[in-house]
């Protein structure tokens, strides 16, 4: 439910139009309808630059595999695995696999919770393109104003 997110389907033809601040992504099963939709926003707003194919749109990359388009982050988790030292650790298949809730006074006070909130606030992103981490991502945020050490190991 992203109110930054519009589509159009009628008979057969589909619109997606993605707007963030001054940046438009148009994608359609239609190159005529691109065309079209863009020469009507050309007419009521000044565009600057249109780009025909783009590979990234705020981390997120775009790889169009044929007839759609592949929304990844990979970049983006690659970054913070190296930020957080963490490249090259075992991952786990299930989320959560700590086994057991988070308590808000479990662990010792973090003396220095900037590494807590950055690595939170990049799996918030991730909930973009990543549908199967939000449950997990709203479960450290929870603890975002006084994270402990078990906090931090559980995120990580």
């Amino acid at each position: 439910m992203d109110t930054f997110l519009f589509f159009f389907n009628h008979h057969n033809i589909c619109i997606h139009v993605l707007v963030y601040m001054n940046d438009i992504i148009v994608t359609s099963n239609s190159s005529l309808v691109i065309s079209l939709l863009i020469f009507a926003l050309s007419n009521e707003f000044a565009i600057k630059k249109i780009l025909v194919h783009y590979h990234s749109f705020f981390s997120i990359q775009v790889t169009r595999i044929v007839p759609s388009l592949h929304l990844h982050q990979d970049k983006y988790v690659t970054d913070l695995l190296h930020r957080i030292k963490l490249v090259g650790a075992k991952h786990v298949s299930t989320l959560c696999s700590f086994g057991g809730k988070l308590l808000k006074f479990s662990g010792g006070p973090l003396v220095d919770s900037t590494e807590y909130h950055s690595m939170v606030e990049t799996l918030q992103y991730l909930t973009l393109t990543r549908p199967n981490i939000p449950y997990s991502v709203n479960q450290f945020c929870q603890f975002l104003h006084c994270p402990t050490t078990v906090h931090l190991t559980t995120a990580k």
